[in-house]
């Protein structure tokens, strides 16, 4: 008797359960606040050539299988296993759509998205953690209003995703465009990515450096009757913008859709090296002119300093360094992961307090503003893919290290030249001592090596 009653009270349990998922409450966590511009920006720094049309706030939701279409804000996140259409119309001036290059910019949509602007496909992105940036192409837009459609799912599977399917002791797997997401307004030649490279003397008097750029192209020949195009480099202090340098014009013949690697370097004299007690930042201002005129301004903001690793010890401008840090995960009782910037400056500050000198960011890429506050308050940071407690037969599969190596090189192009990032994880909480995962980890160490010089771990 009491064993048929302990199965029927089994059963209710598990009724219950089943009843309570299927019931499952759809529940957004709204943050909808503006992108930050200026100087602090998350990605690229507005300046007299380039702006951002900002796409947060009112946006509408349609969850899939359901036909009523809903108001919800941007960014947000929803706290549900499932798909989600999102819509919202813009508008476009003429002299932008004709005369400007136009990027969809997006800091975070998990986990995968496909993107339409006015019905075209434009892009599909996998990886709710990095960033993606796609060039929106001339054709497809309207003078006037325009409706971009991002089909978002937040489902994981438990062999081909990263991460691997949501574990009941792993973090909370919100979906939606929950970081900000704008569109980047830039000349028709535009400077498209830069990557700054140092070194120092012995004593750290001088510091010399080059810029390694991208200067790009649309259809220019109507706008420009001379593609001869001028490059030069402007180095300032962050704090008062004191004016430290600036290198001679290089030039550069630009013709329609083109796209140039360009390297400019530079050398700075007794230069404030970056530390966590005093995180000394600059700004570097890459100006393209075309006949004198200002054509393009684009701005690195970023930070100098040495780091070494030698017998088990980190030296940091030649000085022996303890890191003392914690491990931060993005979450909210209100937010969700959709954090406010208020709350991600309060995060740091507060992690700042406690004497810490370091934040792993685990286990995952963060929102790019938590980097920016990381260079301004003195924090290193560690970085690192959600390659969380993967099983060694899916771990050295050829489709799972492609999708690994994507997700590393997502997150490298995005934060290289942060001064805070001091190493850049490829994951964690696997058998990494099993001969098989060390295929992995030989793989993944040999290609974040081949493009960038930080450690890894």
């Amino acid at each position: 008797m009491k064993k048929s009653f302990l199965v029927l009270c089994v059963l209710c349990f598990l009724n219950l359960n089943l009843r309570a998922l299927q019931s499952e409450v759809k529940k957004f966590l709204f943050n909808g606040n503006p992108t930050l511009i200026g100087l602090d920006a998350g990605m690229f720094q507005d300046t007299e050539t380039r702006f951002k049309v900002d796409l947060s706030g009112k946006w509408l939701a349609k969850i899939d299988g359901e036909k009523k279409w809903f108001e919800v804000l941007i960014p947000s996140a929803y706290d549900f296993t499932g798909k989600v259409t999102f819509r919202k119309s813009f508008n476009l001036p003429d002299t932008l759509v004709r005369n400007k290059t136009l990027f969809l910019v997006a800091y975070g949509i998990n986990y995968e998205c496909k993107v339409f602007v006015n019905g075209q496909f434009l892009t599909r992105h996998i990886g709710g953690y990095t960033s993606f940036v796609v060039r929106i192409p001339d054709r497809i837009l309207n003078t006037g209003e325009n409706i971009l459609e991002i089909q978002v799912s937040n489902e994981l599977n438990s062999k081909t995703t990263i991460p691997l399917r949501h574990q009941v002791w792993a973090w909370r797997n919100y979906g939606g465009i929950y970081r900000d997401i704008y569109i980047l307004v830039a000349p028709k030649v535009w400077i498209d990515d830069a990557r700054v490279v140092y070194s120092f003397s012995s004593n750290f008097s001088i510091l010399n450096g080059e810029v390694e750029a991208y200067l790009s192209s649309g259809e220019i020949s109507k706008l420009f009757n001379d593609k001869n195009f001028d490059v030069k480099l402007q180095i300032f202090e962050k704090t008062g913008e004191v004016f430290i340098t600036e290198t001679k014009p290089l030039t550069f013949f630009v013709d329609d859709l083109r796209s140039l690697k360009i390297k400019i370097p530079f050398t700075i004299y007794n230069p404030n090296l970056w530390s966590p007690e005093t995180p000394s930042l600059y700004i570097l201002k890459l100006l393209v002119t075309n006949l004198g005129r200002v054509v393009d301004e684009f701005i690195i903001v970023t930070g100098f300093r040495d780091i070494k690793i030698g017998n088990g010890d980190i030296y940091l401008n030649g000085r022996r360094v303890v890191l003392k840090g914690i491990s931060r995960h993005e979450d909210h009782p209100r937010f969700g992961n959709a954090l406010s910037y208020e709350e991600m400056e309060r995060d740091i500050i507060l992690i700042k307090s406690m004497g810490a000198n370091a934040v792993r960011l685990g286990h995952y890429p963060a929102h790019p503003y938590i980097l920016n506050l990381c260079d301004r308050y003195g924090l290193f940071v560690l970085e690192e893919i959600p390659v969380w407690n993967v099983p060694v037969d899916i771990l050295t599969t050829e489709r799972y290290i492609s999708l690994a190596k994507d997700y590393v090189s997502e997150m490298i192009t995005r934060d290289k030249n942060h001064p805070s990032v001091l190493a850049w994880g490829i994951g964690n909480e696997f058998d990494s001592a099993d001969e098989e995962a060390r295929k992995y980890v030989k793989e993944l160490v040999k290609f974040v090596k081949s493009i960038d010089n930080r450690p890894v771990y």
